[in-house]
């Protein structure tokens, strides 16, 4: 199983890198989450970035500016970006921000 996984990896890692360079330079909306997952029984965060076409994952050991900086899409990310409004997010001034509406709606929730 290590071996086939390996082999997937390699075999998948330029079309890794071409899903990361469309959504860092998609001029339109791109959406931006992370959740934590447990990995060997640590606490490890979920990073997602997807448009209409394509997904990005990236398990990270931390949830911030670190992780986002890290994974290099939305540090250089021109479009609109769709996000709960966590302040990590908020730092990136190059593009344009928008509330993800499943937040909106839970937001709302709890104030009613």
């Amino acid at each position: 199983m290590a071996s086939i996984n390996k082999t997937c990896y390699n075999s998948l890692e330029s079309i890794e890198n071409d899903i990361k360079e469309v959504l860092k330079n998609d001029d339109g909306v791109v959406n931006y989450d992370e959740t934590g997952v447990f990995i060997d029984k640590t606490l490890k965060w979920l990073h997602v970035s997807s448009n209409d076409k394509y997904t990005y994952y990236q398990v990270h050991k931390k949830r911030g500016s670190e992780a986002i900086d890290d994974i290099g899409i939305l540090p250089e990310f021109k479009g609109t970006a769709v996000h709960d409004s966590w302040k990590s997010y908020n730092k990136y001034t190059n593009c344009g921000h928008s509330l993800c509406c499943a937040h909106i709606l839970r937001e709302l929730n709890g104030i009613t």
